[in-house]
């Protein structure tokens, strides 16, 4: 079970991603899973994206034999995996992290949020 699945939607662009995506692993501080969908990009992103699955065991790259577009793309994604975790995150390729542990406060939020009733007496 993970902290967290974070569903991110990539279509080329693969300088964007690599940036979104190292940001990501440098300031996250959560077991998270990243499951990556694919729109059918061009090779160079293909190979990035299939670099990453080699590199960090949390992630997961799913290659969509055509542009499924936003919403069909992240809809499967969470098909699929969100049952791996009780939080699910979209994000998009443009999106650079830059305050470490972004995450964690994020979910202590949520469960803050989830809890208000026990909190107000």
């Amino acid at each position: 079970m993970y902290d967290v699945v974070i569903s991110l939607l990539v279509y080329n662009q693969p300088e964007v991603t690599r940036e979104c995506v190292e940001s990501l692993f440098k300031t996250s501080k959560s077991n998270f899973l990243l499951v990556i969908s694919d729109n059918n990009s061009r090779k160079e992103t293909a190979d990035y994206l299939r670099g990453l699955v080699s590199k960090h065991q949390n992630v997961v790259y799913v290659r969509n034999d055509k542009n499924l577009g936003f919403i069909t793309a992240h809809n499967n994604i969470y098909a699929q995996y969100s049952a791996m975790s009780d939080h699910f995150c979209v994000i998009n390729n443009d999106l650079i992290f830059h305050t470490e542990g972004w995450d964690k406060n994020l979910l202590q939020s949520l469960m803050l949020t989830k809890n208000w009733h026990r909190l107000v007496r």
